[in-house]
């Protein structure tokens, strides 16, 4: 039950927030659904109950709060929105549901609260991040955007993807020390902020995220 990064709670609430709440129960379930399935044959046991309410609770948390007070889908476009979104979907939901999904558990209790709350907690900072902005982009649409604009989103990305990649994948970073390479992503990070704005910045922090992360597995 041990996860750096959950992927579903940050794509259902990325969901909910875009769409009407009359719609809510109906991704909620398609989300859920294979787990139910999959724990049924088990007697749906203790532990999975404790596994599901709290992440259907703290998603609809979330969700509610980023839609009424940090203003949506344009969450990271005003100061405001990202210090909500950051105090309620990325620090109050996932440590409330922490609460009740560490009891799963009947010892280190508090060591499996820090596991699922960190695990939800970057799922809400990285991910939901970057696919709620491609949402807001997708419904202002493409047309407005140049070839040039496209050449230049493509080669941050792609020097972002070759530098991360020899950063967090090389010899030096299996050491476990914490070399001066580790910076070089940051002007690209900047770059891709500034031209781009919040969907840049946060497509460009979701690669280096999951690089670094793939690295530390590996």
């Amino acid at each position: 039950n041990i996860s750096c990064l959950w992927p579903t709670s940050a794509v259902l609430l990325s969901v909910l927030v875009a769409t009407p709440t009359r719609h809510w129960w109906a991704y909620t379930v398609a989300a859920y659904f294979t787990s139910v399935i999959n724990d049924i044959p088990q007697g749906l046991p203790v532990a999975a109950v404790f596994f599901i309410v709290p992440g259907l609770l703290e998603i609809v948390i979330a969700a509610l709060a980023v839609r009424r007070f940090a203003g949506g889908l344009r969450s990271f476009e005003s100061l405001r929105g990202l210090v909500v979104y950051i105090g309620v979907a990325v620090v109050l939901a996932p440590a409330t549901s922490a609460l009740v999904a560490g009891a799963s558990t009947a010892e280190n209790y508090w060591v499996y609260w820090a596991l699922w709350f960190l695990s939800e907690a970057l799922a809400f900072v990285m991910l939901a991040p970057a696919i709620l902005t491609w949402i807001a982009a997708a419904q202002e649409g493409l047309r407005g955007i140049s070839p040039v604009r496209c050449v230049e989103a493509g080669l941050i990305g792609g020097g972002l993807l070759a530098i991360s990649a020899r950063v967090f994948n090389s010899p030096m970073a299996e050491t476990g020390s914490i070399p001066a390479l580790v910076y070089l992503p940051l002007p690209l990070l900047l770059l891709a902020a500034v031209r781009f704005g919040p969907a840049g910045v946060n497509t460009s922090l979701l690669i280096v995220a999951f690089l670094s992360i793939s690295g530390a597995v590996r």
